[in-house]
């Protein structure tokens, strides 16, 4: 009897922290993509796979035009530390043409 007692309370314990684990996991909420401007524009693409190795991509609109060049240099600076491939100049200017051409 003990030892179906004890199974029991290992069972529930490796239950408990499986789903502990997933809510964790789940805590960021799923990567929403949204719906971006020009979709098959060059600057379209490199916002996309630029911004979704970490994290969803931020809404264009969330960030006025002057704002974008400091977040894509602080995102290089994260990319970096995490040895992550760097936009090359010619991917940056890219990148900042279409989001402040697209942003507030």
């Amino acid at each position: 009897m003990k030892i179906a007692t004890k199974m029991k309370t290992k069972l529930t314990i490796t239950l408990i922290s499986c789903l502990m684990l997933i809510a964790c996991n789940n805590a960021q909420g799923p990567k929403v993509k949204h719906e971006l401007p020009e979709p098959e524009s060059a600057g379209a693409k490199v916002f996309d796979s630029f911004c979704s190795n970490c994290h969803a991509p931020p809404r264009i609109k969330s960030h006025k035009a002057d704002e974008w060049r400091n977040i894509v240099e602080r995102m290089q600076n994260h990319r970096l530390k995490k040895a992550y491939h760097l936009l090359t100049d010619s991917e940056k200017e890219t990148l900042l043409t279409y989001l402040e051409k697209h942003s507030i």
